[in-house]
C-alpha cells in the first residue's frame, strides 16, 4: 500500500502525493488549507522549470512555545513542462482563500488551483510537480 492510499485510508485525501508534500506536512503538522497564505512570487517558463512560492504560517499551537513566535515558511510548488494555465488578478499583496493540489484523471498532469481573497487566483497544469519548504523565514512584507 502506498503512502498516498493510507492517507485516503486515514481520511486525509487532500494531502497531495508528491514530492517533499511529507515534510510539509511534517512541519505544519498536516497539509495546509492555504487559508489566508500570501502568493509572494510566480515565475512560468514554457520551456523548462516555473514555480510558485507562497508564505504561510505555522500553527502556534506546534510553533516553539518558548519564545512565543509563529514562524512561517515560504513553501514552493515546482511545476516542470506547464501545459496550461488560467490567471486573473494581481495585487500587491496576494492572500489566498484555498490552493489544492490534484492528478488529473488520466495522471498525464497534475493541477494547481487558487484562489484568491486578494489578488491573484486561477490554475497551473504540469506534466511533473513537486514541493519544497524554507522554514523560518521571516514574513516577507516586514521590514527591519
Amino acid at each position: 500500500m502506498t503512502a498516498g492510499n493510507v492517507r485516503t485510508l486515514l481520511g486525509m485525501a487532500n494531502f497531495p502525493d508528491i514530492p517533499g508534500a511529507d515534510y510539509i506536512d511534517a512541519w505544519y503538522g498536516s497539509w495546509p488549507d492555504f487559508v489566508g497564505a500570501e502568493v509572494i512570487a510566480l515565475y512560468l517558463n514554457p520551456h523548462g522549470k516555473s514555480w510558485l512560492q507562497v508564505f504561510i504560517e505555522r500553527p502556534a499551537a506546534i510553533s516553539d512555545s518558548s519564545s512565543g513566535d509563529t514562524p512561517g515558511g515560504i513553501i514552493t510548488f515546482s511545476l516542470m513542462k506547464v501545459i496550461d494555465l488560467s490567471l486573473s488578478g494581481l495585487s500587491a499583496r496576494n492572500r489566498l482563500g484555498s490552493l489544492t493540489v490534484t492528478r488529473q484523471e488520466n495522471a498525464s498532469a497534475w493541477q494547481l488551483d487558487f484562489s484568491g481573497t486578494n489578488g491573484v487566483s486561477g490554475w497551473l497544469k504540469a506534466r511533473e510537480l513537486s514541493v519544497d519548504l524554507s522554514p523560518d523565514e521571516a514574513d516577507p512584507n516586514e521590514t527591519a
